[in-house]
């Protein structure tokens, strides 16, 4: 596949002394796409997104030397500015170097750049109905971990007779029941929550071949995702795992293509920071719908970001007029970029940032030789 890149050259003002440098950054993206509708279409998806932030008219200079395009992005000049040779320097690449940009800055603008944006909702198993689907699959991986580890260790006759410590590892702990750091409300879409640094071992067990072929047939096409991490009163990071209705096509029941407006609000407390989504016709009747059996069920449905479940709410009757509301642990600045990401749309292609620097002199000169 070919991968097209794209220079982002982002000047931001603090300051309006006509002496004073304007802070700057440069944003080398990867498109992996070969299809040049698709480039064009994240460029004007990454501009959306980039002015919801900074509030500046973009401009895009093109030049297909080495197949790169020059993304600029100014509030008070315009100048144009191309590549030559294929050749980045990465001296001084170090973001957290930067006196002029905070962490948060650069997190924000490098989010808005790389965010696919792919929301979705499903429908949802209650996660109860999958206690013995765990304890089974723990067996399994029991059984095979424990083999793994046995042909690793030499045992002697001494050691089996005395009983040491390599007993223990033949044995084998619980690979997937010692790891569960807890479970969520009765009758909820959560499976269990675990800690987040245990999230790809659980992620590797629960899709291992003879594991899935534990499911009934009534299950087979769940969808495990996991949620957005949540620090715990102990000071763990905890993240729950989910069970979502999936299908042989593996496709939600509703995407994200039909929202047509998001914005920023506050839930009903008016302190935590939420994201409000109003959808098309098409969206809202399928919505309705949606929502009218996950009540009559007394079910939830998953708002999936990225493959994150951010939001898996309890439906307390039919939403027929079409809106909907995210809430969950992000704060102010991650609700109103949520909302900028929904409302500027999905890319058609993944974005990845290969190289940045962060400075307030025009260093274009040391960022590319020509």
């Amino acid at each position: 596949m070919k991968k097209l890149i794209l220079l982002l050259f982002i000047p931001l003002v603090f300051s309006c002394g006509e002496d004073k440098k304007k802070p700057e950054a440069y944003i080398v993206i990867q498109v992996s796409t070969d299809d040049s509708t698709k480039v064009d279409e994240v460029i004007q998806i990454i501009k959306k997104r980039v002015y919801s932030l900074l509030k500046t008219t973009p401009k895009i200079t093109y030049t297909d030397d080495y197949g790169r395009v020059i993304l600029k992005i100014s509030k008070n000049t315009v100048q144009d500015f191309w590549v030559g040779k294929d050749d980045f320097r990465s001296s001084q690449m170090n973001a957290e170097k930067s006196e002029n940009f905070s962490p948060s800055e650069i997190k924000r603008i490098k989010g808005l750049i790389e965010t696919k944006g792919q929301l979705e909702f499903w429908n949802t198993f209650k996660g109860e109905e999958f206690l013995s689907f765990i304890i089974q699959a723990n067996e399994i991986i029991k059984s095979k971990t424990s083999s793994e580890k046995i042909n690793q260790i030499e045992l002697n006759e001494i050691e089996l007779l005395l009983g040491s410590e390599n007993d223990d590892i033949a044995i084998d702990s619980n690979p997937i029941l010692d790891l569960i750091k807890g479970q969520d409300y009765p009758g909820g879409a959560v499976v269990a929550m675990f800690d987040s640094k245990d999230i790809n071992i659980i992620s590797e067990y629960l899709s291992d071949p003879d594991v899935r072929s534990l499911l009934p047939p009534s299950h087979r096409y769940v969808k495990f995702l996991w949620g957005i991490p949540q620090m715990s009163e102990e000071g763990e990071e905890l993240v729950k795992l989910y069970a979502l209705k999936g299908n042989r096509e593996k496709t939600p029941q509703l995407s994200g293509s039909v929202i047509t407006d998001a914005r920023q609000s506050y839930g009903v407390d008016g302190i935590s920071p939420t994201v409000i989504m109003q959808m098309n016709n098409k969206g809202a009747k399928i919505w309705g719908e949606m929502t009218d059996n996950a009540f009559k069920q007394e079910s939830q449905i998953a708002i999936v970001l990225d493959d994150i479940v951010y939001s898996a709410p309890l439906v307390i009757g039919p939403i027929s007029d079409g809106s909907c509301q995210i809430f969950g642990a992000f704060n102010l600045n991650e609700a109103i970029d949520i909302a900028n990401v929904l409302r500027a749309g999905n890319l058609p292609a993944s974005v990845e940032i290969v190289q940045d620097i962060w400075d307030e002199q025009p260093i274009l000169d040391r960022f590319i030789q020509f």
